[in-house]
C-alpha cells in the first residue's frame, strides 16, 4: 500500500486502507491447531446448531476442531476418546454434548492402547507408538481396552439427526474409523481427517481412495488435515 500512498489524496488512501482492514484483516479466533474450525465455520457460512461426531477428541477447548462450533454457534454433537481423563474434562466443559469413553476400531474387541503424557499423541497404533517414544516423548502406560465400530457408537447415541462434520483424529488408524462407519445410516457432510502427506502425494492418501468412490471430494488441506465434502450435501 506504500506506492499507493504517495500517488492517493490522503483521505482516499484512508479510505481504502480502512476498507481493507475492516473487510478483509480483523483476526479471528481460533481454537483448533490450524484454523481448521474457521475453515468449517466458512464452509458451513455460519450455520447455527448444526451436529458434529469428534473422534479422538483430545480436549473440550484447547486444539479442538469443533469448540468454536459449540460456543459461538450453538452446535453439539457427541465427542470419543479412549482417555477417561478427556471424557471426564469434556463432561465437565461441555456438558450437553454426548461424551463417550471408548476407543473406535475396525471391530468390535480389544486393542492395546499407549497412552503418553502429552494425550494428543496417545494412540492405538503400535507404529505410532514407536515413532514418538523413539523421538523420547514421555510415555505412561499401554493397557488393553475395549472397541467398538463408529456405527456402533453412534447407534448407541440416538442422535436423531444428520450429521454435519466428522472430526477424526487418532493417530494412525483414522481410516479404519471411516471403514467402520455405516455410510447409509450416517453420511456427514465434511469429514475431517489428520493427515500429514505433501500436496503432490493427496491421490494415495488411503483416505481418498476410500472415500472418493463414496462421493466425496478433497476440497482443502492444511498442513495436518484433509477435508472431505460430501458432493451431494447441500449446505
Amino acid at each position: 500500500m506504500g506506492k499507493f500512498k504517495e500517488v492517493l489524496p490522503k483521505s482516499l488512501f484512508n479510505l481504502l486502507n480502512n476498507f481493507k482492514r475492516n473487510q478483509f484483516g480483523t483476526a479471528q479466533k481460533t481454537y483448533a491447531g490450524e484454523g481448521e474450525d474457521l475453515i468449517i465455520k466458512k464452509i458451513f457460512k455460519g450455520k447455527k446448531n448444526g451436529c458434529y461426531v469428534d473422534v479422538g477428541c483430545y480436549h473440550p477447548l484447547v486444539g479442538s476442531n469443533t469448540y468454536l462450533l459449540n460456543k459461538e454457534y450453538n452446535w453439539s454433537g457427541v465427542n470419543i476418546d479412549a482417555n477417561p481423563e478427556t471424557i471426564q474434562l469434556f463432561n465437565q466443559k461441555r456438558p450437553k454434548d454426548i461424551n463417550i469413553n471408548s476407543g473406535v476400531g475396525l471391530e468390535t474387541g480389544k486393542l492395546i492402547f499407549y497412552r503418553f503424557e502429552e494425550p494428543a499423541i496417545n494412540t492405538f497404533s503400535k507404529e505410532f507408538y514407536e515413532k514418538r517414544f523413539a523421538e523420547g516423548n514421555a510415555f505412561i502406560e499401554e493397557k488393553e481396552v475395549e472397541v467398538k465400530t463408529l456405527a456402533e457408537l453412534l447407534d448407541s447415541c440416538n442422535l436423531n439427526r444428520p450429521i454435519d462434520v466428522l472430526d477424526i483424529d487418532v493417530e494412525g488408524l483414522d481410516v479404519d474409523i471411516i471403514k467402520s462407519n455405516n455410510w447409509e445410516k450416517y453420511r456427514p457432510k465434511l469429514i475431517l481427517i489428520e493427515d500429514q502427506a505433501e500436496v503432490d502425494n493427496l491421490a494415495n492418501l488411503p483416505s481418498y481412495k476410500y472415500l472418493t468412490p463414496l462421493g466425496y471430494r478433497l476440497l482443502f488441506k492444511t498442513f495436518s488435515t484433509a477435508f472431505y465434502l460430501d458432493e451431494s450435501a447441500s449446505l
